[in-house]
Formats: structure tokens, sequence, C-alpha cells
């Protein structure tokens, strides 16, 4: 695949005469991973890396939430919305509740759900099967899951608050992702 098919499958435009916006682009991905020959969703990363660039994210762990999160056919920029709401993109946020702790990037509960703090990457699929499972759960409803992910209840006044202030975050990413014209470096 040439890096003109690939940037146009992530940019969705069709002006990609500019071969040093190219070179740009490709510098940054390899930079950012670290790798010699990017894959389409190596791009994807680095573009959601700088749309999420306030909470200066892990590019590497951006990538597994994306392949994750589309393996189970949820939308990444939900799942990437919930992150930067739980815990700010910080890998070891802690959060001491009367008789529990959350952990992690997706603030599991250790009540509840087996912990990875040593494994960032089985942590990040703990956190999204708990995801699909509020989904299913919720017939697909992201309001309703979003609220069971965060309180146990898909009706609760916090839960539908929460999940409000988590489908902003969403329309913000998705938002902001679209109007990356030509991918700017």
């Amino acid at each position: 695949m040439r890096l003109s098919d690939v940037l146009k499958s992530i940019t969705g435009s069709n002006d990609y005469n500019e071969v040093e916006k190219e070179n740009k682009l490709l510098n940054v991905v390899k930079k950012e991973l670290g790798i010699r020959r990017p894959e389409p969703e190596d791009f994807l990363a680095v573009k959601y890396r700088s749309v999420l660039n306030e909470y200066d994210p892990d590019v590497q762990h951006l990538k597994i939430m994306i392949e994750k999160a589309k393996r189970e056919k949820i939308d990444p920029s939900l799942v990437l919305a919930l992150v930067a709401q739980e815990s700010s993109f910080n890998e070891r946020a802690v959060n001491r509740n009367r008789d529990s702790v959350d952990y992690g990037y997706f603030q599991l509960n250790d009540k509840w759900h087996k912990q990875y703090r040593s494994n960032v990457e089985k942590h990040i699929e703990a956190g999204i099967e708990h995801l699909k499972w509020c989904l299913d759960t919720a017939n697909g409803n992201e309001q309703k899951a979003l609220s069971r992910y965060n309180t146990g209840s898909e009706d609760s006044s916090i839960g539908k608050k929460y999940a409000r202030m988590v489908m902003r975050k969403m329309r913000d990413i998705s938002r902001n992702l679209k109007s990356m014209k030509g991918f700017p470096v």
C-alpha cells in the first residue's frame, strides 16, 4: 500500500500531491512509534494523539486501545473519551474508595476486576471488555452503558451525569479528528 493510499484512508482527503507533507507525516509517525514501516493503525494512533494532546497520552497505549476497541466493534472515540474522563490518560491513576480501590487508565475497581497494574496491555483489554459488557447489557445504548460503567446502574442520576460528560468528550474527539484535513504535522 502506498503512503498516499494510507493517508487517504485516514484523512479522507484526495490532496496528496505534496510529497513533502507525506514525508513529514511519515517521519512523525516513525518517531512517535519508533518503527520503520508504519501501518494505517499507526497513523491513526498518532492522529488521535494529536487530538488528545492536552492529556499527553502514550501513543503505543493509544494504538492498543484503538485496536482492541475496533476488535470489539466499539467506537475508539468512545473508549478514549472514557479513559480521558476516568484517568486523564494516567496509567498509574489510583482512586481510593471507602472499601475498594480503582486503578489505571480505566479505573477498574479491585473488588470486581482482576488488576493488571504491571501489565498495561491486559489492563486495557480488561477495561474495554468491561465497557463491552456494559454496552451489551444496555443493548448498545451508550448513555446507559456509561452510567453502568460508572455506578453499576443504568439509571442513577450520578451515572447519567457521568455519561453526559463522557459523551461530550467523545463528540469533541470525533469532531476534532474529522477536522484534521490532511493531518497537519
